[in-house]
This record gives C-alpha cells, sequence and structure tokens, in this order.
C-alpha cells in the first residue's frame, strides 16, 4: 500500500506534492533534482530529516554487509540509554582543536551543540567496500553536498545520495519529540514543553531543505523494517 506525504509538511517545504514520483510504498523520487549519475567506485548514502524522525533507527536496520553508519562526532551529552557506540563524545574544547586540525569533513550546530562528520570515519569503510551512511541534520547534507562540490578528495569518483526521512505526520512527530526530550533531560513538564517548542522551530527550518533531497522518505510507526528494505533495494538498484 502506498503511504500518503502529510501536505501540511509539503506546504511548510514548498514542495509540490507533484514533484514526488512514487518509487516504493515508502520511498519517493524528487523529480526536481537531476538524476543521479553513476559512479566508478560506488556511492555514499546521506539520510537526513529533522530530529525525532527516526535517522537512528532506519540506518541501524540496513544490512551490515552493505552499509556501515559513519560514526559522527558531537559535544551533547549522551541521552539514557543511547550506547556509548553512537558517537564519539568529545568537550567542546576537543572539538574545536580537531576542527581546526581539518578532521572534520563538515561540522555544524544544533540546539547549542557542535556535530562533526569525522574523515578517518569515512574513509575506513570504504576501505572495507561499504557504503558510507551519513546521519546527519539537513544544514550537515548540505555541507557534505558543498565539500563535494568544492573537490574534496574523499569525495572523487564517489556518487553522493541523499534520502530525506517524513514522519507520518507533523503532530506525530511532536509525539517524538516529547517523549525523547523526557528521555533525554530533567525537566519539569513545562520546560519540556519550551523545549519541544523550540525544536519544533528548528522543524520548520529543516523542511526548508526537503526540496533538494533526491529521495524522500516517510517513517511510517511500525513499518522500519520495510523502509530500510526498500531503501537497501534502491541503492542497490543504483550501483548495478
Amino acid at each position: 500500500m502506498e503511504i500518503l506525504i502529510d501536505q501540511v509538511i509539503l506546504d511548510k517545504a514548498h514542495l509540490p506534492a507533484a514533484s514526488l514520483k512514487p518509487l516504493s510504498p515508502h520511498i519517493f523520487k524528487n523529480t526536481y533534482k537531476q538524476a543521479y549519475s553513476k559512479h566508478k567506485a560506488g556511492l555514499m548514502l546521506a539520510i537526513s530529516g529533522p530530529s525525532g524522525v527516526g535517522k537512528d533507527s532506519v540506518v541501524s536496520k540496513l544490512d551490515p554487509q552493505l552499509f556501515e553508519p559513519t560514526k559522527n562526532v558531537t559535544t551533547r551529552t549522551r541521552r539514557v540509554h543511547e550506547s556509548t557506540e553512537a558517537y564519539y563524545w568529545l568537550s567542546k574544547a576537543e572539538f574545536a582543536q580537531r576542527e581546526q586540525a581539518g578532521e572534520f569533513v563538515e561540522t555544524n550546530s544544533y540546539d547549542d551543540n557542535r556535530y562533526g562528520t569525522w574523515r578517518p570515519a569515512i574513509e575506513a569503510i570504504l576501505e572495507r567496500h561499504k557504503v558510507p551512511v551519513f546521519r546527519v541534520d539537513p544544514q550537515g547534507v548540505q555541507n557534505l553536498s558543498s565539500a563535494q562540490a568544492e573537490g574534496d578528495e574523499l569525495f572523487k569518483n564517489y556518487g553522493f545520495v541523499y534520502i530525506y526521512l517524513l514522519p507520518p505526520t507533523l503532530e506525530e512527530l511532536k509525539e517524538r519529540l516529547h517523549h525523547r526530550t523526557l528521555q533525554e533531560k530533567d525537566l519539569s513538564q513545562q520546560e519540556v514543553l519550551q523545549v519541544v517548542a523550540k525544536r519544533l522551530q528548528l522543524v520548520d527550518r529543516d523542511l526548508s531543505f526537503l526540496p533538494q533531497a533526491d529521495y524522500v522518505a516517510v517513517n511510517s510507526t511500525g513499518q522500519l523494517n520495510e523502509l530500510a528494505k526498500e531503501i537497501e533495494q534502491l541503492i542497490i538498484s543504483l550501483t548495478q
């Protein structure tokens, strides 16, 4: 059964529904973007979207024999029950030192924290002949695209595919953000509402990047495995 994209989301992103061509139940091709061209050495995959949409959950379901998530660097506090393997955790001072040394392909800020894509981690994945999967916010994807356009050696001979992950509705995303905030911080109910409101403002900003995506995917509740399989099939088709 084909999944429909929330019209409210498309309106906020200023993306006409007619520009999205269904490829599978959960994935749509953005026909506004130029068709992906194959590169002899393979490709890299960016899975992005607003906070709370489920980027980590989707990436965790991809076949580890073919895909490997890049391990990003962050200065934020580790969430309750979050694996120590999810990120490289650095202080803001350590982050600044590594940034100055040129160790990051791109960096960005979100919710008063710094995030970076660590170059050695990507190089190691490519040496293992797997598809590197970037789990970054939309600003981070734009930075990666800029690095590729500017001729960064890391991207030489590699294609770059950008999938933008959406929730079924904005209301469901709000519920997910509320749940995440409760997990992350010891806050009063009023403080939780304030944090969620701030993050929803960032969602509006992030949706402005939606028209830049190659593909749009809907992360429907209870259909995580199905979505991951569709992403795998899409990427395999692009490399054949």
